[in-house]
């Protein structure tokens, strides 16, 4: 029966060539197949060696935009929102010959590219000198430190430029020329967007998301506007819990290890006392041996041999009489002087394990580089509560190192398991996080710049969770 054909609307939905069948056979592993097909669809975000994982976070409100003519969905933080808002509005009311607009860099992540899901939460400001009017319009070297600024937040990792912010004054929300041509040029991925919200003096602000869909950006209208205004979206119920990236090492692929060689004194110890051989005591020869008619002694038992030496002497061919005492002679003076050695190191070791230490001198450090033997210095104190539901982190958000930073991240190593949770410049200024530990050994560090950064240990974290914190305790985020 032959298969029911694809409307044109589906078909256009891919545009690639299709992924060569052979490409997967021939791959030899499940880590090659992964590689091919990351080569044909793309690399997802986030450092190699991390395995993205999203968890909802109900402290970390969000408006969805998900119009039904679209299949592209947009989270934008509440309290990046209410940023974008304040400064849009500062900026409209300010009797100033700068401008009127302003705009920037949205940060994020990609949550799924099919269908395509964002979450936006953060921004970093562009500056504009307005050169070209009032409008926010870069000028040919703005657009240059545009291109570097976003070259550079896409190499250092973490969240990544996801699309474009400008503040409209003129009557309709709409894209403009110069907005497409910036757009196209500096975001040209599929997922990346471009967010306009005009400001008014009455009544809340009016925000747009502008998507681009099939290599084209429908600059005219967006497909759904809304108050661009935490205030009133949360008068009408649209924010929701937010849902946020964590960051989980990849478990590393365990391997078998070499066996570790023995150290010299399990050697010493092994060597030391061998078993005495059933017939390691061999009898003078005596004199009638010489004669023809007196027997041969008995041949050493070849265990015996082959306890000091590794070799079958038994299977030897017949030897002489006379060979046969000088291969007893050998194997008692072997035996002799592995006892000896055995009993001057059992003394030297005795000798050593009873002298006294000497408390002046210190142990020799180990052969590494110099910069290894100086210990990083925390310059960001951390402080940590008891909670109801987990341990709250707490940390002094106007202090220089926190306050300067233009993003952060909390790292945790619960139980040995390490988790990173990416932090805004919202959420430094919280000065406050909670976490709730799954293991009583955890170790947390803050850290803002290469620099910069705090650490704690916490022995029985679960059992300190439990107590949940007064209300009025002191030390809550901002």
């Amino acid at each position: 029966m032959p298969s029911p054909k694809r409307s044109n609307a589906n078909r256009l939905k891919f545009t690639r060539e299709p992924l060569d069948i052979d490409d997967l056979m021939n791959a030899s592993s499940f880590s090659g197949i992964r590689d091919v097909i990351e080569s044909h669809f793309g690399r997802p975000d986030g450092p190699a060696g991390a395995l993205q994982a999203f968890e909802t976070d109900p402290t970390r409100l969000q408006f969805l935009w998900k119009p039904e003519q679209a299949t592209v969905s947009v989270r934008l933080g509440a309290e990046l929102i209410e940023l974008l808002e304040r400064e849009s509005i500062r900026m409209f009311r300010a009797i100033t010959e700068r401008g009127s607009e302003i705009g920037g860099i949205l940060l994020g992540h990609v949550l799924s590219r099919n269908p395509l899901s964002l979450i936006v939460e953060d921004y970093e400001p562009v500056e504009c000198a307005y050169s070209l009017g009032s409008s926010f319009a870069l000028s040919g070297g703005e657009l240059s430190a545009l291109k570097e600024t976003v070259a550079r937040r896409r190499e250092e990792g973490g969240l990544i430029p996801v699309g474009f912010f400008r503040s409209n004054v003129r009557p309709v929300c709409a894209l403009r020329e110069e907005d497409l041509s910036m757009f196209d040029a500096l975001f040209p991925e599929e997922h990346n967007i471009f967010v306009v919200a005009k400001p008014y003096t009455r009544k809340p602000c009016q925000g747009a998301i502008f998507i681009r869909e099939q290599g084209r950006i429908r600059a005219e209208a967006s497909y759904l506007e809304f108050p661009f205004s935490r205030e009133e979206l949360e008068k009408t119920g649209a924010l929701q819990p937010g849902i946020r990236m964590i960051r989980v090492a990849e478990p590393p692929v365990s391997e078998p290890e070499p066996a570790e060689p023995a150290a010299p004194e399990a050697i010493a110890e092994a060597t030391a006392e061998p078993p005495e051989p059933p017939q390691a005591e061999v009898e003078p020869p005596q004199a009638e041996a010489e004669t023809p008619a007196a027997p041969l002694p008995p041949e050493p038992a070849p265990v015996a041999v082959q306890n000091f030496t590794g070799f079958a002497f038994g299977s030897a061919p017949e030897r002489s009489g006379s060979s046969r005492w000088v291969i007893a002679v050998v194997a008692v003076v072997i035996l002799l002087a592995g006892a000896a050695a055995g009993v001057w190191l059992l003394s030297s070791r005795h000798d050593a394990s009873s002298a006294k230490p000497v408390a002046a001198q210190p142990a020799p450090a180990p052969a590494e580089s110099a910069s290894a033997a100086v210990p990083e210095q925390p310059t960001i104190p951390l402080r940590v509560e008891g909670a109801a539901d987990g341990l709250t982190v707490h940390w002094d958000a106007d202090q220089p190192e926190v306050s300067s930073a233009t993003h952060g991240k909390l790292a945790f190593r619960d139980g040995g398991v390490p988790t990173t949770v990416e932090l805004t410049v919202a959420d430094l200024k919280k000065g406050v996080y909670t976490y709730k530990p799954k293991a009583d050994d955890l170790t947390i560090r803050l850290e803002t710049g290469p620099d910069s950064f705090g650490s704690i240990r916490i022995l029985g974290a679960t059992r300190i969770q439990k107590v949940a914190a007064p209300k009025n305790a002191p030390g809550k985020g901002k």
